[in-house]
């Protein structure tokens, strides 16, 4: 989904009955700053690139389009509280954080105030009409799917048939893509799991290596369901103890700003969207960014693509 299209499409819709050059104002509740921050911005950057299209281009029915934000600290409490001002200042769409758990305070208001709403990569079935409502809408790929994709890359296209899960039950996001992998993991008959649990503020993971390490047969994978700063340490704390067997993990551990700190890491694979290394066979997401990167430098993590129309159009 382009942000320019979803929202040229979206307000273009109404009939032009009077005129109104007035903003169309679309609100973002999101994570400035604390940890959520470097899954919050790089999206809320392509969603300026893309507002900028729109606004060279003359607006929506004359209209142009103007985002605020509230930094809600990667707090709930806040992030319900930023969609309610931005609703009450006039927000006629919200956008609001990278994740159902954090997120979803915010588009619930959304939805009560019936202003659609969208996470920046909230990858939860629960962002939705399950969880929130008929206003809710996310722009990722589901959890669960990720998993699922996950598996059948490491058993069909690796050959690896024992793995084990190190399954961090903290958010909704990392269940469902835990759950994902181990269902379809399952299903081939011929493999086994083991599933170990931590949690992401665990500052140790030791009795789990030590598992790890004693489990036989020695898996063949290990599958780290988690997101950062807890999926950080888990990678530097495997490959200190000296577990280099191959990591497989998923989106939330995208990106090149956390690498340095576990040095020389190899044989490390994560699902994504798309590839922020040059690697993508879509001519848009490149072009898309190489323009980001112009602009603001280049990204933390893959999520940016979804709000450029360079996207859909691959």
């Amino acid at each position: 989904m382009a942000a320019a299209g979803a929202l040229a499409l979206g307000f273009a819709a109404t009939p032009p009955a009077q005129a109104d050059d007035h903003p169309i104002v679309i609100g973002a509740a999101i994570a400035q700053s604390n940890w959520l921050a470097v899954y919050d911005l790089p999206p809320i950057r392509g969603v300026e690139m893309a507002i900028d299209e729109v606004n060279a281009a003359a607006g929506v029915n004359g209209r142009m389009l103007e985002l605020r934000i509230i930094d809600s600290k990667a707090d709930p409490e806040k992030n319900a509280q930023a969609g309610l001002q931005l609703i009450d200042d006039g927000a006629e769409f919200l956008l609001t954080s990278c994740d159902y758990d954090q997120g979803a305070p915010a588009a619930t208001e959304a939805n009560a105030a019936d202003v659609p709403v969208f996470s920046l990569c909230a990858g939860d079935h629960k962002f939705g009409v399950d969880g929130i409502g008929p206003m809710a809408f996310t722009v990722t790929t589901n959890a669960t799917e990720e998993g699922y994709i996950g598996a059948d890359w490491a058993h069909e296209d690796r050959g690896w048939r024992t793995g084990y899960m190190l399954f961090d039950n903290t958010i909704q996001y990392t269940k469902g893509n835990c759950n994902g992998l181990k269902a379809r993991w399952e299903m081939f008959g011929d493999a086994t799991l083991s599933v170990d649990i931590f949690k992401n503020s665990d500052q140790s993971i030791a009795p789990q290596i030590t598992r790890l390490q004693s489990a036989d047969p020695k898996p063949d994978f290990v599958y780290l369901c988690s997101y950062n700063p807890g999926g950080i340490i888990a990678v530097r704390q495997l490959r200190a103890a000296g577990v280099d067997i191959p990591i497989l993990s998923n989106g939330a551990l995208d990106g090149s700003w956390w690498k340095e700190s576990v040095p020389e890491l190899s044989d490390f694979y994560y699902t994504v969207w798309s590839s922020m290394f040059g690697d993508n066979p879509w001519p848009g997401v490149e072009e898309f960014y190489a323009a980001y990167e112009e602009r603001y430098g280049e990204p933390s993590i893959h999520h940016v693509v979804p709000y450029k129309d360079g996207w859909a159009e691959a």
